[in-house]
C-alpha cells in the first residue's frame, strides 16, 4: 500500500488574524507531496483566516486553546486515524507549528536526505536538536516516518494532557525525545547542534578564536549572542555546550542558509541579545519576505554578509 504523507500544523493567534507566513508553509508542503491537516486553537477564526486555511491546507479543524501544540499533534493525529482511515503503518507525518518563519530553502533538500537515510535502524528526525535539559530535538518541527508513527501514536495517547509551558517543554518536546529514544530510535537533527557550534566556533584558529570569544564576552559585543558565543567559548576549551540554537544562532543560520526556518520569538524577543536583529518592533511582520528584508537591515549584516540577498528570490513566488 501507497505510504500517506501528511503534515499536522498546529497554529494559534489571539486576535484570529490571516498568517501570510504560514500559508506560505503550507502551500510548500503540498509541493512537496504532503497533504496537510490545520488545527486551529485561536479564540476566534476571522472568515480571512478561515478562509485562507481552506484554500491552502487539505482540511483544517478548530479546537479549545488547550495542551499547547501538543494537544493539537494528537487531535490532528487522531482524526487522520479515525476519521480519514489513515493506517498508521502507512503514514509518513509531519508535526509542525506556527513558531517560525519559513521556508527560505527548499523543503524538498530536507525530505530527500531524511527519505534517503539509511532504513538500517529507527530514526525521528527534526529541524533542531538541543542539549538543555538533554538531548532532544525542538519539537516545532518533527518528521516521523511509517516505520515509527506508531510510536508518535502511543506518546500522545499515553501523556496527560500538558498544562503549562514548563511541562510543555519537560514532558513534551524533551519527553517526547527520551520517549522514542527508549523505544530504540536516533534522533537526527538537519542542523544538529554539535555541527553548528563546532561551524560558528571555528572563527580564526583555536588559540585566537578563545582569545575572540573571551575578550567580546568580557566586553559584551557579542559575535553571535550571549549564549551562543558562550558554547563557541565552552567547546573550544573542552567544556559542555548548552544552548538554544534557533535564538544563539538563529539569524545566522538564516543567513548562511542552514535552516529553512527562522523562530518568532528570535525575530519578536530576541530573547540572547543578537546584535542581528533591528530594535524595530517586528511583532507585525506577517510575512516571509518582510522578514527576510527585517533582518537584513541592520549594518552588521552589510558588514559580515554584504548587501546581496542570501536566500534566493524564487523561494518566495506565490503558488
Amino acid at each position: 500500500m501507497a505510504t500517506e504523507r501528511w503534515v499536522v500544523y498546529a497554529t494559534f493567534d489571539a486576535d484570529g488574524a490571516p498568517a501570510p507566513f504560514v500559508e506560505e508553509q503550507l502551500v510548500a508542503y503540498r509541493q512537496v507531496g504532503f497533504q496537510t491537516i490545520v488545527v486551529d486553537t485561536s479564540p476566534m477564526v476571522s472568515s480571512e483566516r478561515g478562509a485562507a486555511w481552506e484554500r491552502s491546507s487539505t482540511q483544517w479543524l478548530k479546537r479549545p486553546n488547550t495542551g499547547y501544540d501538543f494537544g493539537s499533534y494528537r487531535r490532528g493525529l487522531r482524526v487522520l486515524l479515525d476519521e480519514r482511515h489513515v493506517s498508521i503503518a502507512d503514514l509518513d507525518v509531519v508535526f509542525a507549528n506556527d513558531s517560525c518563519y519559513g521556508p527560505y530553502s527548499p523543503l524538498a533538500d530536507v525530505f530527500e536526505a531524511f527519505d534517503n537515510s539509511p532504513r538500517d535502524g529507527q530514526r525521528v528526525f527534526g529541524i533542531t536538536d538541543s542539549r538543555e535539559l538533554g538531548h532532544h530535538l525542538q519539537s516545532y518541527w518533527l518528521y516521523f516516518r511509517a516505520d515509527v508513527a506508531h510510536l508518535a501514536v502511543e506518546f500522545f495517547e499515553t501523556t496527560p494532557e500538558i498544562s503549562n509551558r514548563a511541562d510543555a517543554i519537560n514532558h513534551g518536546e524533551v519527553g517526547l525525545s527520551r520517549f522514542v529514544v527508549r523505544h530504540g530510535c536516533e534522533l537526527v537533527a538537519w542542523c544538529p547542534i554539535d555541527a553548528l557550534v563546532r561551524h560558528f566556533a571555528s572563527v580564526r584558529g583555536k588559540l585566537l578564536s578563545v582569545l575572540e570569544f573571551g575578550l567580546r564576552r568580557r566586553l559584551k559585543r557579542y559575535r553571535y549572542t550571549y549564549s551562543g558565543d558562550r558554547a563557541c567559548l565552552n567547546r573550544l576549551v573542552g567544556r559542555p555546550f548548552l544552548c538554544n540554537p534557533t535564538t544563539a544562532f538563529g539569524t545566522h543560520m538564516h543567513f548562511e542558509a542552514l535552516t529553512p526556518f527562522v523562530k518568532r520569538q528570535l525575530v519578536r524577543e530576541n530573547p540572547d541579545c543578537d546584535a542581528f536583529v533591528p530594535i524595530s518592533d517586528p511583532a507585525d511582520a506577517r510575512d516571509n519576505l518582510a522578514v527576510h528584508r527585517l533582518l537584513r537591515e541592520t549594518d552588521l549584516y552589510r558588514q559580515r554578509y554584504g548587501a546581496k540577498p542570501l536566500i534566493s528570490s524564487r523561494l518566495f513566488q506565490r503558488s
